[in-house]
């Protein structure tokens, strides 16, 4: 038996009071005198043994109920570990949540810091010789160390808010990890606390690999809402030519209510526009600003912004865009080649700067330049060059394959395995008129100011079937009257994918010399803007190229002036591209969101738009009872588990106290102060 506070039982001296009460003044007689002896009959006779059973029963009473009442406020517990175990040293690991979400209002401030002031009293409640461990989604190294009561203190309010986002799973082996190396030959007790909302996005417990025990402080917020804007997007790739821009935004909405008029902004070097719009519960709104670029060539900066009164770190989003001075086409001639259909087409615009030369001849160098390489009328196409189209492809290129009069199937075949789109089969020599184009495709967006009903499309006389069965994930943009596809494009991917079902040669089609040649082949030229992502999300994996005149070693540079940050991120020199790739290197706990110039050496390269990832934007919390599910699956004992709403003044965590006896002493102390007073009222005797 051990008691919480037992400075208390000192107040067992106090029992001396009604001991010395008894001995002195219950043994005192009173005499009585009578005027008439004859009133002696009426009085009772009280037998000296009656009396002193009486008194014996109230100080019996009166000591047990002070000592009851002594009792419970010394509070008696069974420790939950062994005396073995009580003797060791405690070493204490605190993960304190520091994700976006906790910035949420709670009962008493923000989650985060009403985390740090639960997790300063769990340090408080150990002796100055156990040691700590604190952690935070951070992670880093300096967070392994081991540390005095005062020092872990200190280190929980140092925890600041971070862009980092981290799983469960990883800061369980965290902790793990670190304080196993601290206990040396079991001489050590060791305690897992964890201090979070307990997000759905990040408590990943299917994958935790540890076991052991932890003990839960959940916390939660006053209002689960949140409006946040989740992306932004052109549909069309942007050109020298297309002043008129339109931007896609979605705006989510991460509540359980119906929202009304939220005001949503574009704001740009040179625009603003401002929208309200009704978004449903847990659900999104899909909107457009249109707006005017006049500058030309050149990088612009935007952000799109909604109005929020919850959680801010994910009401704007910034976006970069950069509309090119040209396009580089490659065009890979196969030998068989008929007229230069497609050089003529693109030499009419000085905005296409066209490339024409033999297949066998190309090489890597002149493929990754390029925005377009289209094989034209190829036969076969080589191992080698296989792999380079397929890493163009990953890298935003876009491809288009036009097969020759005799092709090797199994050559091509291997190309667009490789590029997830349908194999060619056999030769149809049937004669036919396409019958349906696919106007509601984004190729075709503004070529026609309007559809006619019977539009007048190529003839084909001969042609290569499509094997659809090799790959759904592509759309037909013209078809023959039969359903089968003339003209495909990969639907989604890194780049661009188009695949003809035949040559551009008269004697298959006359397709070359059609006029929908033409807006097809010049709109498939515009589409390959081979653009950089419009944004990055801190810690997500994103690539960037950027053209570059330097030719020595120096680093690229990430700078934001405005918050004073330079970084150095992962990149690769590849001709004359500097390819950036972000999310596999740099400190993702020193950034933060807004603009970045790529720099390098004396030379800017670009801009890019980073933005905080929104994995914390969505408020779905697990409730008590799936944490304990979900972790007595995996193994893990929940030592305690405090659903906290309350304020930290009145939260004390109880250490080693598995039975706890004050509730019990106190009733027992209340039930003999009672029999007491029913022994001093009903228990009578004469005098």
């Amino acid at each position: 038996m051990k008691f919480a506070y037992p400075e208390f039982l000192w107040a067992f001296f106090i029992l001396i009071i009604p001991i010395v009460i008894h001995l002195f003044n219950f043994r005192k007689f009173k005499t009585v005198y009578f005027s008439n002896i004859s009133f002696l009959k009426e009085v009772k006779e009280e037998t000296k043994s009656r009396s002193k059973l009486k008194h014996l029963l109230i100080l019996i009473s009166r000591l047990l109920a002070w000592s009851f009442l002594i009792l419970a406020f010394a509070k008696p517990y069974l420790p939950e570990n062994s005396e073995e175990d009580i003797k060791l040293t405690n070493i204490v690991s605190i993960y304190i949540d520091n994700s976006f979400s906790m910035n949420a209002a709670g009962e008493s401030g923000d989650l985060l810091n009403m985390g740090k002031e639960y997790a300063e009293n769990i340090v408080n409640s150990y002796t100055n010789n156990d040691r700590f461990q604190i952690i935070s989604n951070n992670l880093e190294g300096e967070q392994r160390r081991i540390l005095t009561k005062q020092e872990a203190v200190d280190e929980i309010y140092k925890i600041q808010t971070s862009p980092v986002h981290r799983n469960l799973s990883g800061v369980f082996s965290f902790q793990n990890e670190a304080l196993k190396k601290e206990k040396v030959n079991g001489e050590s007790n060791l305690h897992f606390y964890w201090i979070s909302d307990f997000q759905k996005t990040s408590s990943d417990f299917d994958e935790i690999k540890e076991d052991g025990n932890v003990s839960i402080l959940k916390l939660n917020a006053t209002k689960k809402a949140n409006v946040f804007v989740d992306s932004v997007w052109f549909e069309t790739p942007l050109s020298k030519g297309r002043t008129q821009l339109e931007l896609k935004f979605r705006v989510q909405n991460s509540s359980e209510e119906d929202l009304s008029s939220v005001e949503v902004s574009l704001v740009t070097e040179d625009n603003s526009r401002e929208s309200n719009v009704d978004i449903p519960a847990n659900s999104f709104y899909v909107g457009t600003f249109g707006f005017t670029d006049t500058k030309g060539v050149g990088v612009r900066t935007g952000k799109v912004k909604v109005r929020d009164s919850q959680i801010f770190y994910d009401d704007e989003l910034f976006f970069t865009y950069e509309v090119l001075e040209n396009v580089g086409v490659l065009i890979l001639n196969g030998d068989d080649s008929p007229p230069k259909y497609l050089e003529k087409l693109y030499g009419l615009d000085e905005y296409y700067k066209v490339s024409s030369q033999s297949i066998s001849n190309v090489s890597q160098e002149e493929i990754f330049k390029s925005d377009l390489v289209v094989l034209n009328n190829v036969n076969n196409v080589s191992s080698g060059l296989v792999k380079n189209l397929q890493e163009f492809y990953n890298s935003g290129g876009s491809i288009t394959i036009v097969p020759g009069k005799k092709p090797d199937l199994n050559s091509l075949n291997t190309l667009l395995q490789q590029l997830e789109m349908p194999n060619l089969g056999y030769q149809d020599s049937s004669s036919s008129r396409l019958s349906k184009l696919n106007a509601e495709d984004v190729l075709f967006s503004g070529v026609f100011k309007r559809i006619p009903r019977n539009i007048n499309l190529p003839e084909v006389k001969k042609h290569y079937s499509f094997n659809t069965s090799s790959s759904s994930d592509f759309v037909s943009l013209m078809d023959f009257a039969n359903g089968k596809s003339f003209f495909v494009r990969k639907l989604s991917g890194p780049g661009r994918i188009y695949v003809s079902s035949v040559p551009l040669d008269e004697s298959f089609s006359n397709f070359p010399k059609h006029s929908i040649f033409i807006g097809v082949f010049l709109r498939i030229g515009e589409m390959s803007v081979r653009n950089n992502p419009l944004m990055a999300f801190i810690g997500s994996q994103s690539q960037y190229r950027f053209p570059t005149n330097s030719g020595d070693k120096e680093p690229v540079h990430l700078v934001n002036q405005k918050e004073g940050i330079d970084i150095i991120p992962l990149a690769q020199k590849k001709w004359n591209e500097e390819l950036i790739f972000l999310g596999q290197g740099e400190s993702t706990s020193d950034l933060v969101q807004g603009f970045y110039n790529v720099s390098k050496k004396e030379e800017t390269l670009g801009k890019i738009a980073l933005n905080f990832n929104r994995k914390e934007s969505v408020l779905e919390f697990y409730s008590k009872e799936e944490i304990e599910k979900a972790l007595k699956e995996k193994n893990i004992s929940i030592r305690d588990f405090i659903d906290i709403k309350e304020s930290a003044d009145n939260f004390k965590i109880e250490l080693n106290k598995s039975k706890e006896y004050w509730r019990i002493l106190l009733i027992l102390g209340l039930i003999f102060i009672l029999i007491e007073i029913l022994l001093i009222k009903f228990l009578k005797t004469s005098t």
